[in-house]
């Protein structure tokens, strides 16, 4: 079976299709890839074809733009074989689409973030021990200085629009609600 995955992946490499070749050697999709993934030699090996088939896409895509904006021309100045800018446009999305699905790496649109760092665990605990133990001193240093700058500003001054001012009743002069 080796023998007959190696005359595919060397089918591929001459430009057949996977298809195309496993036909003509006679494999099945399901014993190529099993094999594959049993030999790790004839893996990279299909996958590196992959990769080139990528580039070659990427050189046809820039292919197809040159004969769009440099078309060919004959001795009178006529375009010779022009080329439709809608199909060149589809067939540059295409063959970009082949390029991303076999060579993400390099040509796909997702960005890969790879992060190494591994948060310890055992220090984000203490240290959550130790503040859920202490008690909140900070707190009480803010009120013991944003309370009595806030009191005198509001003594004797309406707090809302609506409300009228008023000075605060001494012990003996008796409270009038009418005032």
């Amino acid at each position: 079976m080796r023998d007959k995955v190696l005359a595919v992946i060397g089918r591929y490499a001459e430009g057949c299709t996977v298809r195309q070749a496993l036909k003509a050697e006679g494999v099945t999709w399901f014993l190529f890839y099993k094999t594959l993934r049993a030999e790790p030699e004839l893996e990279n090996a299909y996958y590196s074809h992959q990769r080139d088939r990528a580039d070659m896409a990427g050189d046809e895509i820039l292919g197809l733009a040159d004969r769009l904006l440099n078309p060919m021309r004959d001795e009178n100045g006529v375009p010779i074989n022009p080329i439709d800018a809608r199909n060149a446009r589809v067939a540059g999305d295409l063959l970009g689409d082949f390029q991303e699905r076999y060579d993400p790496d390099r040509f796909g649109q997702r960005t890969n973030l790879r992060v190494e760092a591994k948060p310890d665990l055992l220090a984000a605990i203490e240290a959550g021990k130790q503040r859920a133990a202490s008690p909140i001193r900070h707190l009480d240093a803010v009120d013991a200085i944003i309370a009595p700058s806030i009191e005198p500003f509001l003594l004797g001054r309406a707090t809302d629009k609506q409300s009228v001012a008023t000075t605060p009743a001494t012990a003996d002069a008796p409270i009038d609600p009418f005032e």
